[in-house]
């Protein structure tokens, strides 16, 4: 007697699908919602970029730096004050320039040594020529000299405008012109600064 295993197959039963989790509900007795991030407002990482391919070892080299230093230091002045220098300089800055040389109000001993010999004690001085003599008076001739002297011809002249306050809030300064104001241009001076003949004494060494 045959038997028909197609009617002894019997079907397992289908997996059992498990049952969604209860809702949660809020305080007010709402069921919560599940808010979800709209896709254009999600931030999208990017990769981290592939590792470097490691170098390869390149041989050392030995290299070797040279530094002369050619160190110089003054000796020490009667105000406990010295120079150091990184290198040693063409020449001592302070050798060969006296106060005399920079200028100034005061007559130098050499100055009036010269008065002495080359005017006072000269054979053609005569005392009696400084007879009603005024400084004020010579001052006065002197300026009135200057704006026909040709050395005027490096300044240039210009007028100042000042404001004087009142003294009431409600009245505005009144303003000033003062003319007459002479000056020099700034490349000027510097070109005559090293036309001048102790320029050659200027210390220019870094």
């Amino acid at each position: 007697m045959e038997v028909d295993h197609s009617i002894l197959d019997i079907p397992s039963p289908a997996p059992r699908i498990p049952s969604p989790p209860p809702p949660k509900f809020m305080a007010t007795g709402r069921p919560q919602r599940q808010y979800r991030l709209p896709a254009r407002y999600r931030d999208v990482l990017p990769e981290p970029p592939l590792p470097a391919a490691e170098p390869k070892p390149e041989p050392l080299v030995h290299r070797m730096f040279l530094l002369v230093q050619n160190q110089f230091q003054t000796a020490v002045n009667s105000f406990g004050l010295w120079r150091d220098y990184l290198y040693r300089p063409s020449y001592d800055p302070e050798a060969f320039i006296s106060p005399e040389d920079f200028g100034g109000s005061g007559k130098s001993d050499q100055e009036i040594n010269r008065l002495v010999e080359d005017v006072l004690l000269h054979p053609e001085f005569r005392a009696e020529d400084l007879k009603g003599f005024n400084a004020q008076r010579e001052n006065h001739r002197a300026d009135e000299y200057i704006p026909k002297s040709s050395y005027l011809e490096k300044f240039t002249e210009t007028s100042v405008e000042i404001e004087v306050p009142s003294g009431d809030k409600t009245i505005p300064p009144r303003c000033f012109s003062v003319p007459g104001l002479l000056y020099c241009k700034l490349m000027s001076v510097i070109h005559a600064a090293f036309a001048d003949p102790l320029a050659v004494k200027f210390h220019l060494s870094l």
